[in-house]
């Protein structure tokens, strides 16, 4: 019996060459659309299936909804050496309200930039204990701050107090030290404290990057566990199907279908490994 590609077939006829091919590059298809959705879900007003399930509970993690302020250029110092727009009496003068905390207009090429933020509690569906003056014993949760990057190089003071850094800046670098997660620990009764982040970026794009997420730690380390690990599970099934794939073309150095999806496969399965947003967990941050 010949198949209409004309070629001869028999029951139990394994899957060679352009045929598996075909069907591996299908099912990493698949995943990636599952991903794509996942993510289009995430990105919406209601959350992921993930972030549905935490809802219900009553999360006590939510996006951040302080309002935010910016200025291009660094600050001066006072006489001991203290950055003043770092401190809550250090002024205001030339600072603007925004929303847009990467890249805001006006940079000009500007390589430093102030953003800043008084500390709001998170308000949501079950944030009602943590929003509470004083939390549901008297004592203040401790809280902090998760956002997918900052571009470049920063420093964060909580007024005043130098509470977070990355890369260098007293002089600053002009080499690409990478883009970690920043998971800022504010601890007890920061509500109304003043966050101040110093950044410095020598490209033509600079800031806070993503939606920040504001909640208790552990509460913001699982709620970023449950963002991010669809994304790094896939990429390590990927990943794996690409160095299977290259291992089958180094036996069968004729299919070079293996090699060029053993190619593909592998670089999306890094690619979306890099892009997961618990990256940090699996691979050093940097200096």
């Amino acid at each position: 019996m010949l198949r209409p590609s004309g070629m001869a077939w028999r029951r139990g006829t394994p899957l060679r060459g352009p045929r598996c091919f075909a069907v591996l590059l299908l099912g990493v298809a698949l995943l990636l659309g599952c991903l794509s959705m996942r993510q289009a879900r995430a990105d919406s007003p209601l959350g992921s299936p993930a972030g549905w399930a935490v809802a219900a509970k009553g999360s006590t993690v939510a996006d951040y909804s302080g309002a935010w302020e910016y200025r291009y250029g660094d600050s001066p110092r006072d006489g001991a050496g203290r950055l003043l727009w770092a401190l809550p009496g250090g002024g205001s003068e030339g600072f603007r309200p925004t929303t847009e905390l990467s890249t805001p207009p006006g940079g000009n090429g500007a390589r430093f930039m102030w953003l800043r933020t008084r500390i709001v509690a998170p308000t949501g569906p079950g944030t009602g204990d943590v929003a509470a003056p004083g939390g549901t014993r008297g004592i203040a949760p401790p809280l902090a701050l998760f956002a997918y990057n900052i571009d470049d190089s920063y420093e964060a003071y909580l007024d005043g107090v130098l509470i977070a850094r990355f890369g260098e800046l007293d002089p600053p670098t002009l080499h690409f030290r990478g883009t970690p997660r920043v998971f800022l620990q504010l601890g007890g009764d920061s509500v109304g404290r003043l966050l101040a982040l110093r950044i410095h970026s020598p490209y033509g794009w600079i800031g806070l990057f993503g939606t920040p997420r504001i909640g208790p730690p552990t509460d913001l380390l699982q709620d970023t566990l449950d963002r991010g690990l669809p994304s790094a599970l896939i990429g390590f099934l990927a990943a794996f199907l690409g160095v299977l794939a290259l291992v089958l073309f180094a036996i069968r150095r004729r299919d070079w279908a293996y090699l060029y999806y053993g190619c593909f496969a592998l670089s999306a399965g890094v690619n979306l490994i890099a892009r997961s947003m618990l990256r940090d967990l699996l691979l050093s941050p940097g200096p």
